[in-house]
């Protein structure tokens, strides 16, 4: 019978994978998101499966059985061509009526009928659906002893309840007989067998797979293996449908035609260079990793960093909204009313660009308790004090609320400049005047002119005056530049410590949107350390509109070090949008020679996808060994999936004292070796151990090691754990304290998403490491570990603040302790304030306990706009990733 290729256009895919349950009867399987992840990427991938990702769902691992039932259903109904339902995790039998159910996250063993989802439920659907072909895959992984009865219990029943007109299901083997997850592996046996096959291709099943090729193969695999056999029912349907690209027939089809295109002449140039003895390990006749392989790993490395990134950039919004919010218990502590809604009014401000819902309601309610507080003070009280204090409170909401409610926010500011105003000499209340000069610019910046004159006219200290013309200046720069322009043109040429520094920060403000403006401020700044700062902002940001502009700017610059990083930041402007301007201006700007040679050998690997040839005579021609050893393996890395046998004479030609480079070449290589030549995969992951033993300092050789493990991370995660205990060991053995303290922290990292554990015991041992090692830089690791391991990230924290006190006199004001406090602060605010107010003498004022608790909120909100910075980092280079990729598709 012939076999058709699927129309992913037209067919639709539910996946289902459940890791954790409620229930303690039902033992969580963390693998099963594994499967589900790469069981999508292999299906939606353009080689393999071709199926569009939004015709493939994916299932939330804690959906509930409507949900389910609507994603299924929804499929049912939209599918013409091919149905396929795949599920992973525990299978169930009711205890009269020996009934199948899938148990999903929120199922409960005594509770199957309402908790569970009846397979009756998907057959009902799936005969109910118009597609062509329908199948079902189910993996049920485990132990019968473990469950009470699974879907391995009674074979026969299951099978015949699986059975549903025109559909084909295949199930794994039966849990019960062996353990279905295998040391070193990331998925259940069965579907590890699954992804492989897909993945790799099945020999003379023509350039199509279809699910009986597929079953046919685990079959024989699974029996070989000593491992249970697979089950299938509805096989007139198998044949039928090819679901699959064959990747075995594409490389059979490459090799009758001969290696992919004719070996540019710069690749037997490299070649030649190589066989004067550049890189002797690498030999002539290795094996060639096959193109269709190269491409089928680097896209899965390329979606796994790709997650990997997301889940960072997530992570790091999440522990920004967890310490504001944590921020906010700790301001609960102050007796000071005015002050807490003060703080709980910024962190609301910063609440915003993670979570907006969040952020306006702490907005509002800190709208609603200085409500209540001014009406307890008196809004038309006549006594100085009472109105004073109101003023701070009220100009801090205002500001929180100028984006959620401008009409609420311009009254509370208008109230503010009331209340500040009836003292006659309101000018001398700095903080005050300054909180309601912000609420002004954010609401009213007309109001807030006005009231700038009205300080003008005053009797204030003048350099106070410009210090507050220069902030209001500052503060209206990004949306009033005119504005702004004008109060810093007006300033009186008097000398002030922050006059020139203020300037600077209004040059940086204007630079994205007015950079005529910045230009004049700029110049305007007499200092010339913070005039050369506000050009190289300047410049960076001219680059991405004129960057023959920039370039003229950039050599206004008096400092040499400033001018080259202005002049680097055109470069990498022109070396984004066209490499051959960027070469000439490489080589002929004027910069150091070690940085033209780095300039030209990034030009040199973003034109190697394009135009290999003149990349590699690039690199050939910089004289800099370090620099060339480096890009060499930058662009080997790039040319893994386009051309793996250039990349194989590219890596030969990284010079041979460059053990580094040369060891994660081999890595890699060996990574896309992993499916088609187990054997030498591991000659080479064992090779590439050897390079690192030629490294002479100790420090290079652990960096060295934590580098290599992390490149083996996604296909060999044995030879991972392995190399980070010899890391370990090797930097314990010989490595002096700060350095073992630094290694530490990567091992730490490294080990803290798949095993927290044993990040966690790292971390306690580098406590007891006497060195110079900064000790508030050990709180880290609690702030690493509060999310995976918070009852070792309280200790650690513990023990660094008890440790700063005894070392540091008491360590009165926290300054050696701040960061253990901010992490504890995510774990325990309470015990965070009490241990930042505790002091050995007598009891501290209020007043000083107030401050104390200021400045660690303070902290908190400095460490949360930290991993916002940080996220927002991530996502730039993300697209900037994303961005890449497509380019390298489109060539």
């Amino acid at each position: 019978m012939s076999v058709r290729a699927v129309d992913p256009g037209r067919s639709r895919v539910v996946l289902v994978g459940v890791p954790t349950y409620d229930d303690p009867e039902l033992p969580d399987v963390p693998v099963v998101a594994n499967n589900i992840f790469d069981l999508h990427r292999v299906l939606t991938h353009p080689g393999l499966g071709g199926f569009d990702p939004v015709h493939c769902a994916v299932v939330p691992p804690t959906a509930g059985l409507a949900e389910v039932g609507t994603l299924v259903g929804q499929a049912a109904a939209d599918a013409e061509d091919l149905l396929l339902f795949y599920y992973s995790g525990h299978g169930l039998l009711s205890v009269r009526r020996r009934e199948l159910y899938l148990a999903l996250s929120s199922t409960r063993r005594e509770q199957l009928p309402f908790t569970a989802l009846p397979f009756d439920a998907v057959r009902e659907v799936f005969l109910d659906s118009r597609a062509a072909i329908k199948a079902v895959i189910l993996d049920s992984c485990f132990s019968g002893r473990a469950i009470g009865e699974t879907l391995a219990d009674d074979d026969a029943a299951v099978l015949g309840q699986l059975e549903v007109a025109g559909t084909y299901i295949m199930t794994a083997a039966p849990a019960n007989r062996t353990a279905l997850i295998l040391p070193g592996e990331k998925h259940t046996a069965f579907t590890e067998r699954l992804l492989r096959v897909m993945r790799s291709g099945i020999a003379g099943a023509g350039h199509v797979i279809s699910l009986g090729d597929i079953y046919r193969h685990l079959h024989f695999q699974l029996r070989a293996e000593g491992l249970p056999s697979p089950q299938q029912n509805g096989t007139e349907t198998a044949d039928q449908l090819g679901i699959l690209q064959n990747q075995h027939a594409e490389r059979v089809s490459g090799q009758s035609r001969g290696r992919s295109d004719a070996e540019s002449s710069e690749a037997a140039a490299v070649r030649s260079e190589t066989s004067q003895g550049s890189g002797a390990d690498f030999h002539d006749d290795a094996p060639v990793p096959d193109l269709a392989a190269a491409r089928a790993v680097r896209a899965e490395q390329d979606e796994r960093d790709a997650h990997f990134q997301r889940q960072q950039i997530a992570q790091a919004k999440g522990r920004a909204r967890l310490l504001l919010t944590q921020g906010e218990v700790v301001s609960r502590h102050l007796s000071d009313n005015g002050k807490r809604i003060q703080w709980m009014a910024r962190l609301a401000v910063a609440m915003m660009p993670i979570d907006e819902d969040l952020g306006v309601r702490l907005a509002r309610e800190a709208e609603r308790q200085a409500d209540a507080f001014c009406s307890k003070m008196g809004r038309n009280s006549h006594s100085i004090p009472k109105c004073i204090a109101q003023v701070q409170p009220l100009a801090e909401v205002a500001v929180a609320l100028a984006t959620v409610d401008p009409q609420r926010a311009r009254a509370l500011a208008q109230l503010a400049v009331s209340l500040l105003k009836k003292a006659t000499s309101f000018p001398h209340y700095p903080e005050e005047l300054s909180a309601t000069l912000r609420a002004l610019v954010a609401v009213a910046p007309d109001q807030a002119e006005t009231l700038i004159q009205e300080i003008d006219k005053s009797e204030i200290d003048k350099s106070y005056q410009d210090k507050l013309l220069l902030e209001v200046a500052e503060l209206m720069a990004p949306t009033h530049p005119e504005r702004a322009l004008r109060i810093a043109r007006d300033l009186p040429e008097r000398k002030q410590p922050h006059g020139d520094f203020r300037l600077s920060r209004i040059a940086n403000a204007m630079a994205p949107k007015k950079p005529d403006y910045a230009e004049a401020v700029a110049h305007s700044i007499k200092n010339p350390e913070y005039r050369d700062r506000a050009l190289k902002y300047l410049v960076s940001e001219l680059a991405k509109i004129s960057p023959g502009r920039a370039e003229k700017v950039a050599h206004c610059i008096t400092d040499k070090s400033v001018r080259q990083a202005a002049l680097g930041a055109v470069f990498y402007e022109l070396l984004r949008a066209d490499p051959k301007n960027a070469e000439r201006f490489a080589r002929t700007a004027a910069i150091k020679k070690s940085m033209r040679d780095r300039w030209l050998a990034e030009v040199a690997e973003s034109m190697v996808l394009v135009d290999p040839d003149s990349a590699l005579q690039i690199i050939r021609n910089i004289h800099n060994e370090t620099t060339r050893g480096e890009f060499l393996y930058s662009i080997f890395e790039r040319l893994r999936d386009l051309n793996p046998q250039l990349s194989q004479q590219v890596a030969r030609a990284i010079p041979k004292n460059m053990h580094i480079e040369r060891a994660l070449a081999k890595s890699s290589t060996a990574e896309d070796l992993a499916a088609t030549n187990p054997e030498h995969t591991q000659k080479l992951i064992e090779e590439a151990q050897e390079l690192l033993e030629g490294i002479g300092r100790p420090k290079d050789r652990a960096l060295a090691l934590l580098a290599l493990a992390q490149n083996l991370a996604s296909h060999a995660p044995r030879q991972k754990e392995l190399l980070v205990t010899e890391c370990e060991r090797f930097a314990r053995e010989t490595l002096k304290p700060e350095p073992l303290m630094r290694i530490l922290s990567g091992i730490i990292a490294i080990n803290l998403s798949n095993d927290p554990q044993e990040a966690a015991r790292i971390a306690m041992t580098a406590l007891h490491i006497q060195s110079d090692y900064p000790l508030d830089d050990l709180a880290r690791f609690a702030f690493d570990l509060a999310t995976h391991k918070p009852a070792t990230a309280k200790q650690i924290a513990i023990h660094i603040i008890h440790t700063a006190r005894q070392e540091n006199e008491g360590d009165r004001e926290n300054l050696h302790s701040r960061d253990a406090l901010v992490a504890l602060s995510l774990i325990d605010p309470s015990e965070a304030v009490r241990l930042a107010t505790m002091t050995q003498e007598r009891k501290d004022t209020n007043l000083k306990t107030n401050i104390k608790i200021e400045r660690l909120i303070k902290e908190i909100k400095h460490e949360a706009y930290r991993e916002i910075e940080k996220a927002d980092r991530l996502a730039s280079e993300s697209q900037l990733k994303h961005y890449r990729k497509h380019r390298q598709e489109w060539l």
